[in-house]
């Protein structure tokens, strides 16, 4: 089960490294500045993941570098294509329990092209966009995925995909930068493999 899945040190390590190049990629963002941050939660996951998981990567963050303990942070609940709710707080809220209460999953199918229609349009100040996602999109033209990523998505947004295992294979996290190919990680504390 999903609620089970746990991050491994290896997997945060390379989020981490992810981000440190988010970061670094030219004219994205400017030492010394308030970094702007959104973390997008897929709505598919269960409140037990997310409460879980979303705080211990917020905590990593901000262990690994002075640049996040003054975020603007956004936290984006993806509910279906046409309803998201954007909430703007403190990143230490979002790692409180408190925060996530309200919090009801709701299964169904999304596009990633008009969640990346809607980010650019209110999120294109972010410099790093984090999704948390279980995959379930719908099903779309690679090309037109690629096309809605840019100019600048691609170089900004981590996909960190939650996938439940079976008798065959234990859950697993995997990572999507999209402007670079697809990894995954986490099986558990195993180590990273490319997909």
């Amino acid at each position: 089960m999903l609620n089970n899945i746990q991050f491994s040190p290896v997997f945060l390590k390379q989020v981490k490294n992810t981000i440190d190049r988010i970061l670094n990629v030219p004219g994205n963002y400017t030492k010394g500045n308030i970094l702007e941050m959104t973390a997008v939660v897929d709505k598919n996951l269960t409140k037990e993941a997310v409460s879980r998981l979303l705080p211990e990567l917020l905590r990593m963050l901000k262990q690994h570098d002075r640049v996040f303990q003054n975020v603007r942070f956004h936290v984006v609940y993806w509910e279906t294509d046409e309803s998201r709710k954007d909430i703007v707080l403190p990143m230490t809220m979002a790692s409180m329990e408190k925060f996530y209460e309200d919090y009801e999953q709701k299964i169904m199918e999304k596009s990633v092209c008009r969640l990346a229609q809607y980010l650019t349009l209110f999120h294109a100040r972010s410099k790093v966009i984090v999704l948390l996602t279980d995959g379930k999109f719908t099903k779309e033209d690679g090309n037109e995925v690629k096309k809605s990523m840019q100019p600048f998505l691609e170089k900004k947004m981590l996909g960190i995909i939650l996938q439940e295992g079976n008798k065959q294979r234990s859950p697993e996290v995997c990572y999507r930068e999209w402007g670079r190919s697809a990894r995954k990680g986490g099986q558990m504390g195993a180590e990273n493999e490319n997909l």
